[in-house]
């Protein structure tokens, strides 16, 4: 799950384990964890019918959210637990951090490195922290093919505070759970066993969480999260809306869900998956978010007149926006986020005009931008976003593009990626030879597509040997023995990865010359053989070499 950015923390479930399967429904009757959790929220009993429970008719997905239900403080929560709490601390790259959990809770602490931990608090209590970024391969790896699927149902019985250093509480309190609901961690294998399957995740809870530092609502699909609302009569008031700063919405968040947007007006972080269930007026009132400084649309994009009302944000630093086919005027918007740090942004050609706003974005340093077009676009006014730091470029590449980068000579990082180009388009020497004039360029990437349409010699790499560069990719670049060779008069390179080239064994052989280099990896180098690679590690015994 996706937990809290900013110091990469979010709780993304208090959960016990339910050992049996959600449709058996044995937590439903009488005095259980699940019916105590529903009077501490005033919920009332399960009858076991599936009443509340979102099995009914599903009602009108556009009727207003009903408002009779408000929040309850955590000192109220508290109060009518009888459960002593104590504080248990433990540490996760190298902070303290303590929780208050039942006093004769047993911790186990699983470090993922600095992407996440996950916290168990036995017998009750099971918490998971995941940076917002989280590496779920790191978390999947934990599991065992042979590990039944472990179902868990959420309990706020113990409230749950996380402390930061200084004593301030930015942790959360548990204020409903609406809807019974389990997570799988375990992971499909295919028939032989020896294969990692999708990780899945199945919630078909709705969480309700009172945060300092973010709200996030998640169900699991068909279920529409509006619908949970309205049966469970849950509305934001009190002092609730001022406390949360963050806010995702899940892909299958509905118009009247994003009205919620406008009850909280000191959001300084916003994601919003398939955008284009957005309607103009939630669009100006994103625009009015006086606090925003991130906002990110996941999947498909919104309309013109969206973006036009939600680019009045001008205290954005960040910005993550997809476009369509078709014309985007409010693109030009873009001019007057005079905050903006970084954007990632993906249109059509024809939209291509909007990138001369950027130039006047004096804070703007990193830009990972993805054209869409039938033929090479000239991009001639992303060469004037001459503050740049760090450029993605998606593309079809050609020569004239490349041509119009050589101004950003404040680049470190680029990476260009090559979209097929079309027929007669091709990339020569003049293309890549005009790379070498980023004098401040340490990280260099390039993949490309088709070797047919490269005409090149080793002119170029002799050019890029004079940049201070230190890592250099190269994916379907036909670079051959002699290009590799004129690399070997860097002084800085210290990795390359090259995959899908020209290059021979006697090529390899020859980085035995660049005294700087420390590692390199190599992939469907067809003239390389196991051969070549054990010459190299010979010449260089203090060289790693992957493949």
């Amino acid at each position: 799950m996706k937990l809290l950015p900013g110091l990469g923390v979010f709780a993304g479930s208090l959960a016990i384990i339910f050992g049996v399967a959600y449709g058996a429904m044995l937590l439903t009757r009488g005095d259980t964890a699940e019916n105590k959790l529903r009077a501490r929220f005033g919920l009332g009993p399960d009858d076991g019918s599936g009443a509340g429970m979102g099995m009914g008719d599903r009602p009108d997905r556009d009727a207003p959210i009903p408002v009779n239900a408000a929040w309850k403080s955590r000192e109220e929560l508290l109060a009518a637990d009888n459960t002593p709490l104590v504080e248990h601390t433990f540490e996760w790259e190298g902070r303290k951090y303590s929780i208050q959990a039942p006093s004769d809770a047993k911790m186990i602490v699983e470090d993922y490195g600095s992407q996440a931990f996950h916290l168990e608090i036995s017998p009750t209590l099971d918490v998971s922290f995941e940076a917002s970024d989280g590496n779920i391969e790191k978390i999947r790896q934990q599991a065992s093919d042979n590990t039944r699927p472990k179902q868990y149902l959420f309990d706020a019985s113990d409230m749950v505070v996380v402390e930061y250093p200084g004593d301030k509480v930015r942790g959360f309190d548990m204020l409903a759970v609406l809807r019974r609901g389990y997570v799988d961690f375990a992971v499909n294998t295919d028939n032989k066993g020896g294969e990692w399957g999708e990780y899945e995740t199945r919630e078909e809870a709705l969480l309700a969480l009172r945060c300092a530092d973010s709200l996030k609502l998640v169900s699991e699909s068909p279920t529409d999260l509006i619908e949970v609302l309205r049966q469970h009569q849950v509305r934001v008031d009190g002092d609730t809306p001022d406390e949360v700063t963050g806010l995702e919405f899940p892909s299958q968040a509905t118009s009247p869900l994003h009205d919620l947007i406008e009850k909280f007006p000191n959001l300084e972080r916003l994601s919003i998956y398939n955008g284009d269930r957005l309607t103009a007026e939630q669009g100006r009132q994103i625009g009015q978010l006086k606090k925003l400084t991130s906002l990110k649309f996941v999947n498909r994009s919104p309309d013109n007149e969206v973006i036009d009302g939600m680019l009045q944000a001008v205290t954005l630093e960040h910005l993550q926006l997809s476009c369509g086919n078709g014309e985007y005027p409010a693109l030009t918007r873009l001019g007057d986020l005079k905050k903006l740090k970084t954007l990632e942004l993906d249109i059509s050609a024809e939209n291509q005009s909007c990138l001369a706003k950027l130039a006047g974005l004096p804070d703007l340093r990193t830009l990972d931008l993805d054209v869409s077009a039938e033929k090479p676009p000239a991009l001639v006014e992303l060469g004037k976003v001459t503050q740049l730091t760090k450029l993605k470029l998606e593309t079809q590449l050609a020569d004239p593009c490349m041509v119009s980068l050589k101004t950003l000579t404040n680049l470190v990082d680029l990476t260009l990626t090559m979209e097929i180009i079309g027929k007669g388009q091709k990339v020569t020497d003049v293309g890549l030879s005009a790379l070498s004039e980023m004098k401040a360029l340490t990280h260099l990437k390039f993949t490309g597509y088709e070797n047919s349409n490269f005409q090149i010699t080793d002119q170029p790499f002799s050019r890029w040997a004079s940049l201070p560069l230190e890592t250099l990719e190269v994916d379907g670049l036909p670079i051959d023995d002699n290009g590799l060779k004129a690399l070997c008069g860097s002084q800085s390179l210290t990795r390359i990865e090259l995959i899908d080239s020209l290059v021979t064994d006697a090529g390899l052989l020859s980085l035995e010359k660049l005294a700087s280099l420390k590692s390199i990896y190599l992939r469907d180098n067809k003239a390389v053989t196991e051969a070549g690679i054990e010459a190299l590690k010979t010449a260089r015994p203090m060289l790693s070499v992957s493949h």
